[in-house]
């Protein structure tokens, strides 16, 4: 049984970071990680607004306060909006935001942080975009985005999942 706990850490430690580049990791090494909070805010009428984990972290003797962790947003009624997943670094590894029946509208996912020489941060997300029909949920539109600009093939769906449209960005 300890042999598969093991082995269930080593790869959920793994997969947590599979975004992360070699070049991006030995530059967050350097990241010093000083202090880090729970915080819950609530709306005037006592329902949850925001529950979120930040975090303070030093890098060249300045010192950032970022979000790390799951990061929820809520509305008035108390119905969640916004779901984000952020690494211990502050950057984001997912986002979801939800209409108030609960479903999701927009999906991004990181897939990859990197550090170039050229660049100090790159980031490619894949984004899903969902839209309703009849009552139906569907997918409208995938692609992916490289530091916010479209790359490589989006394609536009119909609402029964038949791509209507298909374009290609070069990066």
């Amino acid at each position: 049984m300890k042999k598969v706990i093991i082995f269930c850490f080593i790869i959920f430690t793994k997969l947590s970071f599979s975004q992360h580049t070699e070049s991006y990791m030995a530059i967050a090494n350097n990241f010093k990680i000083v202090d880090s909070s729970k915080v819950e805010l609530k709306w005037k009428n006592g329902k949850l607004k925001e529950r979120k984990k930040t975090i303070k972290l030093i890098h060249n003797n300045t010192e950032y306060k970022l979000l790390t962790g799951v990061h929820e947003q809520f509305n008035r009624k108390g119905i969640k909006r916004t779901e984000s997943l952020f690494d211990k670094y502050g950057n984001y590894l997912s986002y979801k935001f939800f209409d108030l029946d609960g479903n999701i509208i927009t999906e991004i996912v990181t897939l990859k942080i990197d550090y170039t020489d050229n660049q100090l941060l790159e980031i490619t997300k894949e984004y899903t975009d969902y839209m309703e029909y009849k009552g139906e949920i569907y997918r409208y539109k995938t692609g992916k985005k490289c530091n916010n600009k479209k790359i490589g093939k989006w394609f536009t769906y119909d609402s029964c999942g038949n791509i209507i449209k298909e374009k290609n960005y070069s990066k």
